[in-house]
């Protein structure tokens, strides 16, 4: 015989299956972004409140106490989930410091990785992250691909250009450089553009003056090149011997270019894309990736073979299918990259 409580999980389920079943049929363009958000909002939102009316709908029956706490204790928890994954812990950014000793630099150098803003639109959260960054002192700015994310296509170009204003008030004395990410496809001219804020590399490269005599040569991948790591290698390999006295950076959206290059002597390789898997498990880390590197290699800073590798967990969130903002484990960040002589 069915308690009342299997009666109300049993409820919950289809009426969680039925919104997956509507979302289904009028979905005109699918992608796997739809199941994430039918999955969470179902069992953060939808079960919870099947739950709740429930017990509201039972409540003429007897329904005792025990089952009314359990119904009541179980949305709470979903609810209280869904508070910390999509409210608290997206607009939590932490601040992560690596120090690198080298010759090739006289005097301190201050790299600040910027990846995945990714905003919606952009707001209090983005300009907090900017405030956040300017008391970081940085030289040069970096920043890896995926700008914003509005929901509304038309919106991009106006997203783009508050976001770009808090790319001029961020001091950096060595310039701001930045790569094309998959969700910029919309803002490529505007990047392109000699007067754009960030100056947006796609398969050349720049070289800085960074004081002293040391010198800053910056290699910027297109999204094509960067997924193809024989590709990759075929560029990075002639720009490290070119100048091996510079100090060498090679940058990309993902990190995949780094997988046939690790034998060669960059001093710096810097990647977005990740996200560091926005949900990470306990001894497991990330689910999904969305990257052909190594699961432990989506987030953070490494030594591998002859070079080094950062790869960012962003400042924003996956948006597409207007997903909401979802990070368990995996705070957003900015980091600062500093070279010390030695």
């Amino acid at each position: 015989m069915l308690t009342v409580i299997h009666r109300l999980v049993i409820l919950g389920g289809v009426l969680l299956a039925s919104m997956g079943l509507a979302a289904v049929v009028s979905t005109p363009v699918w992608s796997p972004f739809w199941i994430i958000r039918i999955v969470y909002d179902g069992a953060t939102l939808v079960f919870p409140g099947a739950l709740l009316l429930s017990v509201a709908l039972l409540a003429t029956r007897r329904v005792g106490r025990r089952d009314v706490a359990v119904a009541f204790g179980g949305a709470a928890a979903l609810l209280a989930a869904r508070g910390y994954a999509t409210h608290f812990e997206p607009s939590r950014v932490q601040i992560r410091e690596i120090i690198i000793t080298t010759p090739k630099v006289k005097r301190e150098l201050r790299v600040l990785h910027l990846s995945d803003i990714q905003a919606a639109e952009v707001g209090d959260y983005e300009r907090q992250v900017f405030r956040v960054a300017a008391e970081l002192r940085p030289d040069l700015v970096i920043h890896t691909g995926d700008l914003v994310q509005p929901e509304d296509r038309s919106r991009f170009g106006v997203e783009w250009k508050k976001l770009s204003v808090l790319f001029e008030r961020l001091p950096a004395p060595l310039g701001r450089v930045g790569v094309v990410g998959d969700t910029d496809g919309p803002l490529v001219a505007a990047l392109k553009d000699g007067g754009s804020s960030l100056r947006t590399l796609e398969n050349e490269v720049i070289e800085l003056e960074a004081g002293e005599g040391s010198r800053v040569r910056i290699l910027g991948l297109g999204l094509r090149v960067a997924r193809n790591p024989l590709a990759s290698r075929r560029m990075i390999e002639p720009f490290v011997h070119e100048r091996p006295d510079a100090l060498n950076f090679v940058i990309a959206h993902p990190p995949d270019f780094i997988l046939q290059s690790t034998d060669l002597p960059i001093d710096l390789n810097l990647a977005g894309h990740t996200h560091g898997g926005q949900i990470r498990i306990p001894f497991f880390g990330p689910i999904v990736t969305l990257s052909a590197v190594p699961r432990d290699w989506a987030l953070g800073y490494r030594e591998v073979g002859a070079t080094r590798l950062n790869v960012s967990a962003g400042i924003g969130a996956e948006h597409r299918a207007g997903l909401a903002s979802i990070r368990v484990n995996c705070p957003p960040e900015v980091i600062l990259i500093r070279f010390v002589p030695g």
